[in-house]
């Protein structure tokens, strides 16, 4: 789990970086224009001296608007423009003073400030931004998870987030007998990788005073020497991959207290000629072993691991 969170935030750290170069280039942009825009205009107040009524015909009908006429001084010299929009005169009445933007070489080419556009980029840019790290969140979740057959604890997390007073405990990792594990947080131990060549190998139940509890899910991925395999009751569930592409496995033996097989955990494991599998096993996928696989499955009677057996087709055998 420590592994999946450090490559989750190292992705969202990534994506947030490239996130906020966004942000700050649509600011960038937004105040080049802003400047480009102020060079172009010059700024300044107006007011509303009368009101034109402009005839627009449209159709049988014609259609009167009243457009505002602004008065303002650019230079000492005094211009009486008639505005192009037509205003709301309960907000703008006669007399009102509005802010205007005009092309000092041309006066009666000019917006009110009210009208202007540009002031906008910066906001836009920064809702780019922070969808832009959303995502990232979320496909930081879906890889953490995801990539490498990891699982991350979320009731752990949730749990140290409403207790943070609760003690935490350091996990170290360690080396005994061939195998490289990782002490958990309740001081059992999960096998992260076998360096051994054994082709007989029955994977001790604890280690350094460590009760074995779990595999990483690549732990035992191409051991080409292993023949003979037993995994202890202790370990109640065999993840992804554990075990894919040991070729030359052909003794699987799963002790009492085994409770699940994950998907690909045996595939590729062609040599497979005896599985004995324990009453305890109560979920099997349906691709943990080779698609044509010729073994012979050892299995309780009237067990789950039984009916899952006859349902692929397996050639079964019961234990005394």
């Amino acid at each position: 789990m420590q592994d999946t969170l450090i490559k989750m935030l190292i992705f969202f750290a990534v994506s947030s970086f490239f996130g906020w170069i966004l942000f700050f280039t649509g600011i960038s942009l937004a105040r080049s224009k802003r400047r480009r825009d102020e060079r172009e205009y010059s700024r300044t107040t107006g007011t509303i001296v009368d009101f034109e009524d402009l005839e627009i015909r449209s159709g049988r009908y014609p259609t009167h608007i009243s457009l505002p006429v602004i008065e303002f001084t650019s230079y000492g010299r005094k211009y009486r423009v008639r505005n192009s929009n037509n205003l709301d005169e309960d907000k703008y009445p006669l007399g009102a003073t509005v802010d205007v933007l005009y092309d000092p070489n041309d006066p009666t080419h000019f917006h009110l400030e009210a009208d202007a556009s540009y002031t906008n980029g910066g906001r836009n840019a920064r809702k780019i931004a922070m969808i832009w790290i959303l995502l990232a969140a979320v496909l930081t979740i879906a890889l953490g998870v995801l990539v490498g057959g990891y699982r991350v604890d979320f009731r752990h997390l949730w749990y140290r987030i409403r207790n943070p007073q609760a003690k935490t405990v350091v996990e170290q990792t360690g080396t005994s007998q061939d195998f490289q594990y990782r002490v958990q947080s309740d001081s059992t131990a999960v096998i992260l990788k076998y360096n051994g060549d054994d082709t007989s190998l029955v994977i001790p139940f604890q280690l350094d005073g460590h009760l074995v509890t779990g595999f990483s899910g690549t732990g035992f991925v191409l051991a080409v020497t292993l023949e003979e395999l037993t995994i202890p009751g202790t370990i109640q569930t065999i993840p992804m991959g554990e075990f894919i592409m040991c070729a030359r496995l052909r003794i699987l033996t799963l002790r009492d207290g085994v409770r699940a097989i994950g998907s690909k955990a045996f595939q590729k494991c062609i040599s497979l000629e005896k599985v004995t599998l324990p009453a305890s096993l109560t979920s099997i996928e349906d691709d943990a072993f080779p698609d044509a696989c010729t073994a012979q499955f050892l299995v309780a009677k009237d067990s789950p691991a039984e009916r899952w057996c006859l349902k692929k087709g397996y050639t079964v055998e019961y234990s005394e």
